[in-house]
């Protein structure tokens, strides 16, 4: 994540993580890469624009996730839930397919 579009998405997934559904029952971890060393997410985080999040950020500085997934991160896929021995269980974008957010909860409930 990188552009404002893409920091507001981490309302979503704070808001998924307290959800009844999954509540305690996950770890999300947004991986994050900036081109401008976050210096926005610094300013949208002192400004109050972006508010607080929970939830742990990881902060690729030089994109090396994206450079060593690249097979997996294909036009779609932003978001993957992973077992305790970090076996795919879903692959998708829960927050622009809905249908996805169901699938996701559903699995999660079953871990």
């Amino acid at each position: 994540m990188s552009c404002a579009t893409c920091l507001k998405q981490l309302d979503y997934w704070q808001k998924f993580v307290y959800n009844k559904a999954v509540q305690n029952s996950i770890s999300v971890f947004p991986i994050c890469f900036s081109n401008d060393r976050f210096e926005g997410f610094k300013y949208l985080f002192e400004s109050g624009e972006l508010k607080h999040i929970s939830i742990p950020l990881v902060l690729d500085y030089k994109n090396h996730f994206v450079e060593k997934n690249k097979v997996l991160l294909t036009k779609g896929v932003t978001t993957f839930l992973v077992d305790s021995n970090n076996f795919i269980l879903y692959k998708g974008d829960p927050i622009l397919n809905k249908s996805d957010e169901k699938t996701i909860i559903k699995l999660i409930q079953k871990l």
